[in-house]
């Protein structure tokens, strides 16, 4: 990882992502304790909403962003030290939104500024990068598949500033700067997940696991996967206010919301089928294949909530943990298992016990936080509240391990590695 940027970008989502979950067990343990107080300060929007958002998904996916793009662009990244003062602002902006969660606007208009900073630096690396030789061969197939997830990758950085700036727009706190948009607070919401988040782990994605796992998949599903999965987070955010409505508007809705779910299929398969395949299946591919079903799951909550009428938004919390922590998560937890771990672990065999426990503990700790979310719903508040103290304590675990490995890993990034801890 040659990026200082990228370098700290991970450091600094993995540890946030710490924050997120310890502080789900935190609002769990005083939910059950009956502290009002603390419950008061956790259940603020900047630290259920922003903290995950900007501090693990956005900050984490910059990082992987500085240090994939130019590898395989072929060029140098431009200007690594604006990408590195970037990636401060960004830091300092979800710091100042937990610190000051009750004034959003500031912290939120700061992250606007990081976002828009990334695309700019993302797009002059493509078109002013110095050109920088590329690592490894590419056969035809593999191209065609770059050329799609590269498409996929570029609608993620246009999807970024606009999501971002109606987190702006609708920041908590006051009245919305615009009247209007009162309505769409959950549709800048979508196009920032939906659209940003989504579509960069897809492209990643459809990188990286051929070449980890040395099977090319089919190039016409991968041209299916972009042209369903682009232009439907917009659709579904545009037509999102008007779910459970009288008004036309709300058949688009479904009509978007199926195709991001057969989108999720697509992409789903294509994860599996690379993964089946392989003669090689690295431990942490399984985090990739999970992930992907986590995401079908998502999806076709997220269809039914749309479809059926009545009081469905009481599944609204678990549908957002299936997205966050389910998908992205095990997703981004599958690349950095693959690029960091394997160099400070002492060879394959630790390498393969820390994903093995990792995975385990990542994937019990969210069916337990699903199951509570399901009994809250059923009628069984003490039940869920024990469940949800277990699954946050198991992701709590797996978080601590995960940054004491990176911190490790990016403290000996710049030693010579012995023979015997390259990755396979």
């Amino acid at each position: 990882m040659r990026y200082l940027a990228s370098r700290v970008a991970i450091v600094g989502g993995i540890l946030f992502f710490l924050v997120w979950v310890g502080s789900s067990l935190l609002s769990t343990a005083a939910l059950g304790l009956g502290s009002s107080g603390l419950l008061e300060v956790l259940s603020r929007v900047a630290w259920t909403t922003d903290l995950p958002l900007f501090g693990f998904l956005g900050l984490t996916i910059f990082g992987l962003a500085d240090h994939f793009v130019p590898l395989f662009s072929g060029r140098e990244l431009q200007s690594p030290c604006l990408a590195s003062m970037q990636i401060l602002v960004s830091t300092a902006s979800v710091v100042l939104l937990l610190a000051l969660s009750q004034s959003a606007v500031f912290g939120r208009a700061l992250w606007l500024i990081a976002a828009v900073w990334f695309v700019v630096q993302i797009a002059a690396t493509w078109t002013w990068g110095k050109p920088a030789p590329r690592r490894g061969s590419r056969t035809d197939a593999l191209s065609s598949i770059d050329r799609d997830a590269r498409l996929i990758t570029s609608s993620a950085w246009a999807y970024l500033p606009l999501g971002s700036m109606g987190l702006v727009l609708i920041a908590p706190g006051g009245a919305p700067s615009v009247p209007a948009l009162a309505g769409y607070g959950g549709s800048f919401v979508h196009l920032y997940v939906g659209g940003f988040v989504t579509l960069a782990l897809f492209g990643f994605v459809l990188h990286l696991l051929p070449r980890f796992l040395q099977v090319v998949p089919a190039a016409r599903w991968v041209s299916v996967l972009a042209a369903l999965a682009i232009p439907s987070p917009i659709g579904v955010a545009l037509a999102l206010p008007f779910a459970g409505t009288d008004d036309s508007r709300g058949a688009l809705l479904v009509v978007f919301a199926a195709a991001e779910a057969m989108a999720s299929i697509v992409f789903a398969c294509l994860v599996f089928e690379i993964w089946r395949r392989s003669s090689r299946r690295r431990p942490a591919a399984a985090f990739s294949v999970l992930g992907g079903g986590w995401l079908v799951l998502g999806s076709a909550l997220a269809l039914y909530m749309v479809v059926v009428p009545g009081n469905t938004s009481r599944w609204i919390p678990a549908h957002d943990w299936i997205v966050l922590l389910g998908f992205a998560a095990f997703e981004i937890l599958g690349v950095i298992h693959e690029i960091l771990l394997p160099y400070v672990t002492g060879g394959l065999r630790p390498w393969r016990l820390g994903v093995r426990a990792h995975e385990i503990l990542a994937t019990l700790g969210l069916l337990l936080v699903l199951l509570s979310a399901g009994l809250a719903v059923a009628g069984f508040p003490r039940t869920s509240v024990v469940l949800a103290f277990g699954g946050f304590g198991a992701l709590v675990a797996m978080g601590v391990s995960v940054a004491v490995g990176t911190l490790r890993t990016v403290a000996a990034i710049s030693r010579p590695a012995a023979p015997n801890r390259t990755a396979p």
